[in-house]
């Protein structure tokens, strides 16, 4: 797929789409570009991932996302686009797809689904995502849900959770795998970066179970557009990127 230094030019691409001209021509309403780190096992893994995010009408946008995610001296890369509708400032959701391909080795892993966000006040917005995909070339189809939350404490800090579980039902692997994260994130007023820390826990269940884990991930994010802060709008908001198969990468089951 992509290379390392690929992904450092689309972010730098990201950042240029914020100039006015790039906004009126291509109906530009926000990006954000992040970074990571994740501690697990005494060992770091780092990640990189860059959204941008269009209008077509008033109602109708599309967001595209490239990044890329550490695996203990692999990666893989990973592109997203999300086709959403959005009829009030309280309720975004659409269609997603996904592609994902290992770096070093042949590993491919689609899928596509449903996504929604929506806002339960100026402070509290849920989201969710349901999904089917096939990962080859072992052909092994799964199917995930995830649904998760943010609450803004005041205008800079935020809560926010999330729960992903993937089931995968073949002979060679029958399990479920859970993914469950919980952290905070902090913005200043006026400004156009925020850092978050949470700790995440994922297993597996089932035939092939493996035992549960936990780590601690460190995240840098700069957002350019509309409405920063804790208590920005689904305007401002990007879906995030399915990652059904962390709990069997991280394992090398996978």
């Amino acid at each position: 797929m992509c290379s390392k230094s690929g992904f450092w030019y689309l972010a730098t691409a990201v950042v240029a789409l914020s100039s006015p001209a790039s906004a009126d021509s291509l109906g530009f309403r926000f990006a954000d570009v992040s970074f990571g780190l994740t501690a697990s096992d005494g060992a770091l893994t780092g990640q990189i991932h860059a959204t941008a995010d269009f209008a077509i009408t008033d109602a109708h946008g599309v967001q595209l996302d490239l990044g890329a995610v550490g695996y203990k001296g692999e990666f893989l890369g990973q592109l997203d686009g999300h086709i959403y509708i959005m009829p009030t400032d309280k309720a975004k959701y659409g269609l997603y797809f996904s592609l994902a391909d290992m770096d070093g080795r042949e590993m491919t892993i689609a899928s596509v689904g449903v996504e929604g966000m929506f806002a339960l006040s100026d402070q509290t917005e849920v989201h969710g995502r349901a999904g089917i995909g096939m990962a080859m070339p072992e052909n092994m189809d799964f199917i995930t849900v995830s649904l998760g939350a943010s609450h803004a404490v005041n205008d800079q800090v935020a809560a926010f959770g999330d729960v992903t579980v993937a089931e995968f039902d073949e002979a060679a692997l029958r399990a479920v795998g859970t993914t469950a994260r919980i952290g905070v994130s902090y913005q200043p007023d006026g400004r156009p970066w925020q850092v978050s820390a949470s700790v995440l826990r994922d297993g597996l269940t089932g035939r092939d179970a493996a035992a549960f884990e936990t780590r601690a991930e460190l995240g840098f994010t700069w957002h350019l557009g509309a409405g920063g802060g804790a208590k920005r709008g689904l305007a401002a908001r990007a879906f995030a990127s399915p990652q059904p198969f962390d709990p069997l990468l991280r394992r090398g089951i996978f």
